[in-house]
């Protein structure tokens, strides 16, 4: 899995991350959004996490399964960011959406 980006007119840019497990690697993400920040959430629906990449596409945490938070996120499918900053993901697994602050 990875990210690709476009610019306005559908040409490639560039794609961020691999397949695989580790930081900044994706194995089925589904749903994507950017930050007030610029920075880019990724919801991975296999690895149950939203992985947050700098704008250069790197890495710089993981909310869910192996990172700094202690919410499990069961089959995270979409993710997006409101105007205060929280994060809302929907989690196809447990039925439900979460938000976090």
């Amino acid at each position: 899995g990875r990210v690709q980006v476009f610019d306005n007119s559908g040409v490639f840019l560039r794609s961020m991350g691999s397949k695989g497990i580790g930081p900044g690697q994706f194995q089925q993400p589904l749903g994507v959004t950017v930050g007030a920040g610029g920075e880019i959430l990724v919801a991975d629906c296999e690895r149950n996490d939203v992985q947050v990449l700098n704008r250069q596409g790197m890495h710089v945490q993981t909310i869910g399964s192996d990172g700094q938070s202690r919410v499990e996120l069961l089959g995270a499918s979409g993710v997006a960011v409101d105007r205060h900053g929280r994060v809302f993901v929907g989690c196809n697994k447990s039925a439900c959406v979460m938000m976090l602050s």
